[in-house]
């Protein structure tokens, strides 16, 4: 039975929490329809909440060719009334039976980027605050002290917790909401999810949580980074007025559970001294890097840490580092070569006139000289060696301790591989599990180069001994250049190991 099929199956036979009649828009507000939708929320905030509509046929057989719905629905008026919306709701895996005139069963699934439930509570709520609920995190989780009493009663001592200014009027405070359930048995799960809180009064007039989110994403992305583990904000909770709103966000990936992570994961060494100065000064700098996005794109690439081929991964972090220098040729000018426009008209059209009256590129040999032409234009870009070379010699980033990234006399480089890997080299079983040592040097290089450019001294994290301790990639490199001269059976690009 397939996996959205056992889905449905459990959630018919549960209880929802919410049943209102949904009206579903595509194509602007050209077409609408309506069928009855059933909420069923999340205990956890890994989980994920699950609409599940019941057209009739009539209606079944219109959805089912309806596009990125708009969701609008009510339940009930005034105080304790529910407004329901739901924005980009593909429709899909579903089911339907007719068994005659008003017996029709049946059931479509539905998968919206963000779900929104704004509760109307009756009377102003005081006090405005948000709650933004994160998954697990070593380096945001406060230190609480947990008694269990006689009774069976836990008490919960806050002896302290993590906090961190995103901005002038936003001070996130990081702390556990504890939470229980019996699931209807004589037995009480109890667990508890990471939660960072604010007070809204004290933000600007106009700007709401949902401001916030782009901000925490940053924030997250270098925590992300300092962890070696993924953490991402799922659902936010705030109060405003008579409105308590619950928003999920299910356009974001969950990040795998690792039940084995640990402190030694960290790429910060000294958390206690230096996680609070790193977090401040890599985030002030990436909130106003010039070239934001190129860097915001690299951070992205460089803290993907789900399982993948090692192919995948080179590509990835390789991806990540032309990034990085894209942004420093960006910023200082090494692009081009030739800067001046008219410059390099000038030039091309010297070079394709001395291509022309070439006397070896005569007689029948146009398509010679066209093959050319179109790599002209490349002359005047600078090259990536170079530009890299830049980088290191601006920000002093010691390479002589992993894999040469350009350097061949000693065997393949870092860019050779990438380039075998693009252009669908075969590798065999073994030159891939060397090749995991080739990985392990370029994301010790990418994070180097991230680091200096977040404007934090990367001897002080764990990137700075490398992978040098054993030398193992001055044996892998060796083999591979052994065995470049012939190719042995073995693995095809799918049936790769994962690193």
């Amino acid at each position: 039975m397939c996996t959205s099929l056992v889905t449905v199956m459990n959630d018919l036979k549960s209880t929802e929490d919410y049943k209102f009649l949904a009206e579903l828009t595509w194509g602007g507000t050209c077409r609408t329809l309506y069928a009855p939708c059933k909420i069923f929320l999340p205990k956890k905030v890994r989980e994920r909440p699950r609409l599940v509509f019941y057209p009739d046929t009539d209606t079944f057989r219109l959805l089912i060719y309806a596009k990125d719905c708009e969701l609008r629905g009510s339940l009930g008026n005034g105080p304790g009334s529910i407004t329901t919306k739901a924005s980009d709701v593909r429709l899909g895996d579903g089911n339907q039976r007719r068994w005659g005139d008003g017996l029709d069963e049946g059931y479509i699934l539905g998968y919206p980027k963000q779900l929104l439930i704004d509760r109307n509570m009756g009377q102003d709520v005081g006090n405005k605050s948000a709650s933004f609920y994160f998954t697990e995190s070593l380096l945001l989780s406060p230190f609480d002290l947990l008694t269990q009493k006689y009774d069976g009663t836990v008490e919960v001592e806050h002896v302290s917790k993590v906090q961190f200014r995103l901005n002038a009027n936003c001070l996130l405070s990081f702390e556990y909401e504890y939470r229980y359930d019996s699931g209807g048995s004589s037995e009480t799960r109890s667990w508890r999810e990471l939660v960072a809180r604010t007070d809204l009064d004290l933000l600007p007039a106009g700007i709401s949580p949902e401001d916030l989110l782009p901000h925490i994403d940053d924030f997250l992305l270098l925590v992300s980074l300092a962890e070696g583990r993924r953490c991402a904000c799922l659902e936010v909770v705030w109060s405003q007025q008579d409105q308590l709103l619950h928003l999920f966000r299910l356009d974001r990936t969950i990040p795998e559970e690792r039940a084995n992570h640990s402190i030694n994961d960290c790429l910060i060494v000294n958390i206690k001294e230096e996680l609070e100065p790193f977090l401040k000064k890599s985030y002030d700098t990436l909130r106003n890097f010039p070239e934001k996005n190129l860097l915001w794109s690299a951070l992205a690439s460089i803290t993907w840490f789900k399982q993948s081929t090692i192919g995948d991964d080179f590509l990835r972090l390789f991806t990540a580092l032309e990034t990085l220098v894209l942004a420093f040729r960006r910023i200082n000018g090494l692009e081009l070569a030739v800067q001046d426009d008219a410059i390099r008209n000038e030039i091309q059209k010297d070079v394709k006139k001395f291509l022309h009256g070439h006397h070896l590129l005569k007689d029948g040999t146009n398509s010679s000289r066209g093959m050319l032409y179109e790599n002209i234009p490349g002359l005047f870009h600078i090259s990536l060696k170079r530009a890299t070379e830049a980088f290191v010699e601006t920000y002093k980033i010691r390479l002589d301790d992993v894999w040469p990234l350009f350097d061949t006399s000693t065997g393949w480089s870092l860019l050779n591989i990438r380039n075998k890997i693009v252009h669908g080299e075969h590798f065999s079983e073994g030159e891939w599990f060397d090749l995991m040592e080739a990985k392990m040097s370029l994301r010790v290089i990418a994070e180097r180069f991230l680091l200096s450019m977040l404007g934090w001294d990367y001897q002080k994290t764990r990137v700075h001994w490398g992978n040098s301790a054993t030398e193992g990639w001055k044996a892998a490199q060796t083999r591979l250049s052994e065995q470049a001269g012939g190719k042995e059976e073995g693995l095809q690009i799918s049936d790769l190991p994962q690193g």
